[in-house]
């Protein structure tokens, strides 16, 4: 919630709103984590992401087309050790203004110390 948008730039909403769901499930089976991969873990996983960047605007500001998005992500994380992954996935993005012409491919690289 953003008081005083009005006095904002074009565009900018009062209210936003979004949420998401995720579900994964660890695949490696434990008859591969051996060695050097006794530590190492695969995760498979789904996201479904709902959000509006524009879900209340002032008074007299015109909706900004493509600001209600619904993403979809379906990735794999690989843990070489519990504190170091290697994680790819593809996005399917789609927006109100139905130029889904976004879609991705990312990868990462995450670590803990």
């Amino acid at each position: 919630k953003i008081d005083g948008a009005s006095g904002l730039p074009t565009g900018t909403a009062e209210e936003m709103i979004g949420w998401y769901q995720e579900v994964a499930c660890h695949i490696m089976p434990d008859s591969w984590k051996r060695g050097k991969l006794a530590k190492a873990d695969a995760v498979a996983f789904v996201r479904y992401d709902a959000y509006d960047t524009q879900h209340k605007l002032p008074s007299g500001v015109a909706r900004t087309p493509g600001t209600d998005h619904e993403e979809w992500t379906l990735g794999l994380s690989f843990f070489l050790t519990p504190n170091f992954v290697v994680k790819a996935d593809y996005q399917y993005l789609d927006n109100d203004a139905n130029d889904n012409k976004d879609n991705q491919i990312n990868l990462g690289v995450g670590f803990q110390f």
